[in-house]
C-alpha cells in the first residue's frame, strides 16, 4: 500500500508539470534568398551581395540569378525600382541564360528594398526574362522573389 501511495504522488507530481513549448521561430535572422523561375522554387541561405565602384549593386542566389540595381546610393527603402536597362536580372536555368526585359513602360520587372538601414538589405523583386541567345524567344518569369537580411 505504501508502495501504491508513493506511486500515485509520483504520477501527480509528473503529470501535473507544465509541458514546455519549443517554439521555432519561421523567419531566422540570417540572410536568405527566395524566388520561383518559372514556377520551380529555389533559396538560398547565403545569398552574396556585392556594392562595386560604380554605385552598382548586385544580389546574387548561387549561379542560378543576379539581380543588379544601378545608383543604389540613391535608392530609398519603399522605393519601386523597375528593371528599366538591359541585364538587370539574369537567370541560368535550364541549360539557357535569360536577361530582364526592359521594354518599357509598363515595365516587365520590379524590386523594393523594404528595409535598407544598416548595412542590411530585405526586399521583394519579381521579373521577366528572355533567353540571350538571338534564335530563341522563350521567355522565363521570376516571382514571388524575396530577400532578407542581406548584409553589404
Amino acid at each position: 500500500m505504501k508502495y501504491t501511495y508513493l506511486l500515485l504522488a509520483s504520477f501527480l507530481i509528473l503529470s501535473s508539470c507544465k509541458e514546455e513549448e519549443i517554439i521555432v521561430d519561421s523567419n531566422p535572422l540570417g540572410p536568405s534568398l527566395s524566388c520561383k523561375i518559372d514556377g520551380e522554387d529555389f533559396s538560398d541561405n547565403s545569398p552574396e551581395i556585392s556594392v562595386n565602384g560604380s554605385d552598382m549593386m548586385s544580389i546574387k542566389l548561387s549561379e542560378v540569378l543576379e539581380i543588379k540595381v544601378y545608383s543604389f546610393s540613391q535608392k530609398s527603402e519603399g522605393e519601386t525600382i523597375y528593371f528599366s536597362a538591359p541585364a538587370m536580372g539574369i537567370v541560368s536555368y535550364g541549360g539557357a541564360t535569360y536577361s530582364s526585359t526592359y521594354n518599357g513602360p509598363p515595365y516587365d520587372g520590379q524590386i523594393v528594398f523594404t528595409t535598407l538601414e544598416d548595412e542590411t538589405l530585405s526586399g521583394t523583386f519579381s521579373f521577366k526574362a528572355q533567353d540571350v541567345d538571338p534564335a530563341m524567344f522563350t521567355n522565363i518569369w521570376v516571382t514571388e522573389g524575396v530577400f532578407e537580411n542581406i548584409s553589404y
